[in-house]
């Protein structure tokens, strides 16, 4: 379902809205009567017109894929991504202005008090023991109307822009259970935060407090893409020792913490969906002691502080549901340009995720330094959660440790994408199997396993639909590095 469906049913603002000159009116008459509840409504009418869950367009494998799967996998399939949540039918000028009018009123009237005084009756009735319950409710209410207001008027000058996002997530059942498969909603809630107006030219780097700094506050394209592929296939980014209910039980007797790390999470959709999944899940399976950790990471301050609050907004631990006690979601400042300094205690993980993170030729360089460290190797154990430790052989390649990574082919980012490929090789077909002893991480070679092209087809709000390609890669441990001398 697009954007457009979800607001094709919604009435005009002019039709819909208490008109404007009911907000600037001092009148109690019951005819002119204003309630909170019902501009709170009005509020929330606003925001599924103008800016709807975002559930968007179509999403189709291209036959440029690597993966024969993958290259058979042609069929669409509908996904999460949209750039331009804004309903096509809703989008008339005049409407809009009206709405922009509307909400201006609406806040220049709460701010002189004319408000106050007309909603006073109902204050008087419903909250007589809160006696600043009045004051609050109208400054939630200015505060909504401006971040709306602002909204409407662009990005850069929005404020704090809540989203909805809801994918279907269609896990594989239990190899028990003689049920078909079934398919479970999940729904992440997050906020947006404004692009600073100021160019800039670095990611990482102190000339980089404009634009860049302020990109991962919001949830880009990409971030969308790998959410829903998430969402839409569990079981190729968890083990099956966990996605099929215990059946691999004692896969791994020495971790039964799964581990998954995001880089460059932004507003942290990709961890917040991967956390939903690993919820539905871990309250599925039989193990009560197997747990996962997802570490979703970034480096701005502005941007950790959204983030954190997105994580906060969508997972908090409750007695009476034990795959939240199970399920742990936390932050981590991590930069890339000075890794391992900055950060030495992460540990490693079994998955690492990253979407629409390459801004610069070095991240890939970056990013790779990153994984050397953080990205378990499958040829070593140990005996510590979240640690290395070996797979069996008979499903080494499922459960290998991987990095997914989404990007989209921007023509202004050629060459920042084409790094990715320079600095990770492809596997020459043979992923690696491990047979130790394989004593260091010079033994072994990151490579890009697998490469798959994905095709969107994002409303753009114009005649017809805009295309965005996207590039999804899985890397992980290829074939052994053969040294020169040998």
């Amino acid at each position: 379902m697009s954007s457009s469906n979800l607001t094709a049913d919604l009435p005009l603002p002019t039709t819909y809205l208490p008109p404007i000159k009911s907000l600037l009116s001092s009148s109690t008459s019951p005819s002119s009567k204003l309630s909170l509840k019902s501009l709170n409504e009005n509020l929330v009418y606003l925001q599924k017109l103008y800016n709807p869950p975002v559930r968007g367009s179509t999403r189709r494998r291209s036959p440029k894929s690597t993966s024969k799967e993958d290259q058979e996998d042609t069929i669409s399939k509908e996904t999460t991504f949209s750039n331009h949540p804004i309903s096509d039918s809703h989008t008339d000028p005049f409407e809009r202005s009206y709405a922009l009018r509307w909400l201006g009123v609406l806040i220049r009237s709460a701010n002189s008090g004319i408000l106050s005084s007309r909603l006073e009756d109902e204050f008087d009735k419903d909250m007589r023991d809160e006696r600043d319950a009045d004051t609050e409710a109208v400054e939630e209410l200015i505060s909504r109307a401006s971040a709306l207001l602002a909204m409407c008027s662009g990005s850069s000058a929005a404020g704090r822009i809540e989203r909805e996002f809801e994918f279907p997530c269609h896990p594989s059942p239990s190899p028990s259970s003689k049920s078909t498969r079934s398919t479970y909603q999940i729904n992440v809630t997050l906020a947006d935060v404004p692009l600073s107006s100021t160019s800039s030219v670095g990611y990482i780097s102190d000339s980089s407090k404009g634009y860049f700094a302020s990109v991962g506050a919001q949830t880009w394209g990409g971030a969308c893409v790998l959410a829903e592929e998430i969402a839409d296939g569990p079981d190729r980014y968890f083990p099956r020792w966990l996605s099929t209910q215990g059946v691999y039980e004692g896969r791994r007797a020495n971790s039964k913490t799964f581990r998954i790390l995001e880089l460059g999470a932004g507003t942290g959709l990709v961890s917040l969906v991967i956390g939903k999944v690993a919820e539905m899940l871990i309250d599925r399976h039989e193990d009560k002691e197997v747990g996962i950790e997802i570490v979703a990471t970034d480096y701005y301050p502005s941007v950790m502080d959204n983030l954190k609050a997105n994580v906060n907004r969508n997972f908090t631990s409750s007695p009476l549901s034990p795959a939240s006690t199970r399920v742990r979601v936390t932050t981590r400042v991590l930069d890339w340009s000075t890794f391992p300094s900055s950060s030495p205690d992460l540990g490693t993980f079994d998955l690492v995720l990253g979407a629409d993170i390459i801004y610069e030729s070095l991240h890939a360089e970056w990013i790779r330094n990153v994984l050397l460290s953080l990205l378990r190797r499958p040829c070593l154990s140990s005996s510590s959660p979240g640690d290395n430790a070996s797979p069996a052989k008979d499903d080494q390649q499922e459960d290998s440790p991987k990095f997914h990574l989404v990007i989209p082919l921007r023509k202004s980012f050629t060459e920042e994408s084409a790094s990715i490929e320079r600095v990770f090789k492809f596997d020459d077909g043979s992923s690696f199997h491990p047979e130790p002893p394989c004593e260091t991480v010079s033994d072994l070679n990151l490579s890009i396993l697998s490469k798959e092209i994905i095709l969107c087809d994002a409303e753009s709000g114009k005649e017809g639909n805009e295309e965005v390609e996207y590039a999804y890669y899985v890397i992980g441990w290829g074939s052994p590095i053969v040294s020169s001398s040998s």
